[in-house]
C-alpha cells in the first residue's frame, strides 16, 4: 500500500495546529520542504522556523532540502527523532560524499533529490549508489503550475531500477493518478494540495 506524505507547504498556515492534527490522524506522517532562496528561487523556512516546526511534529517526518549547503541544517534535523529521512540535492556540490557521510554519522537516513536539472547535471555513480532512496520531482523544478511529467517519472524509474533504490515522487500528483503509480511500484508519494484541499475525501478513507 502506498504511503502518502502530506506536504506542510500546502496546508493553511493560519490553522497549522489543526492541519497537523488532520495529517497525524489520517496519515500518521508529514513532509517538510526546506528551500533557502539560493539553490531554488523560492524560500520556505529558515533554521529557527524549521526547529519550531519540528518541535510540534509528533509523527514521522520526511524532509526535502532544496538548499545551497545541506550541512547548514544538519544539527537541527539530527536533533529531532521524528525526522526519518532527509532528501537533498547534491549535483551543485564539490564534495557530495562528504555531505552524505556527515548526515549518516548523525544517524540520519539520506535520500537523493532529483529534478529536471539532473537531465543535464549528471550525478556520479558513486553518489547514486551511496544514498538510501531517491525523491523525484515529477514536475519541472521552476514550474509554478506543477504539471506532472511522465518523462521525469520514467527517468527516475530507470535510475531506481539500475541502482536498486526506493523511489519517492513529489510534484503534480493528483488523487486519480495514485492507483497507476501504485501499479508502477511507487510506495511513497508526497501530496500537498491533493491532500489539504480534499480533506473530506481522505477522512472518509480515500486510498490509492
Amino acid at each position: 500500500m502506498m504511503k502518502i506524505w502530506p506536504s506542510i507547504a500546502s496546508c493553511d498556515q493560519h490553522f497549522l495546529s489543526d492541519e497537523l492534527s488532520f495529517a497525524k490522524d489520517v496519515f500518521g506522517r508529514i513532509h517538510l520542504d526546506i528551500e533557502d532562496g539560493k539553490y531554488l528561487w523560492h524560500f520556505t523556512y529558515d533554521k529557527d522556523q524549521v526547529e519550531e516546526l519540528l518541535k510540534h511534529f509528533d509523527m514521522d517526518c520526511s524532509v526535502h532540502l532544496m538548499v545551497e549547503d545541506p550541512l547548514d541544517y544538519l544539527d537541527v534535523l539530527a536533533f529531532y527523532p521524528c525526522v526519518k529521512i532527509v532528501f537533498m540535492h547534491l549535483e551543485h556540490l564539490a564534495n557530495p560524499d562528504k555531505v552524505i557521510q556527515a548526515y549518516r554519522k548523525r544517524g540520519l537516513t539520506v535520500g537523493l533529490g532529483l529534478s529536471d536539472r539532473n537531465l543535464k547535471a549528471a550525478l556520479s555513480p558513486v553518489v547514486l549508489g551511496s544514498v538510501d532512496a531517491y525523491l523525484m520531482l515529477t514536475a519541472a523544478i521552476d514550474d509554478l503550475q506543477q504539471v506532472f511529467s511522465e518523462a521525469l517519472l520514467d527517468f527516475a524509474h530507470k535510475l531506481s531500477k539500475a541502482y536498486q533504490k526506493e523511489l519517492w515522487l513529489d510534484g503534480g500528483i493528483k488523487v486519480e493518478m495514485l492507483e497507476s503509480l501504485v501499479n508502477k511500484g511507487i510506495e511513497n508519494a508526497i501530496l500537498g494540495r491533493a491532500v489539504f484541499s480534499q480533506k473530506q475525501f481522505w477522512k472518509k478513507g480515500g486510498t490509492p
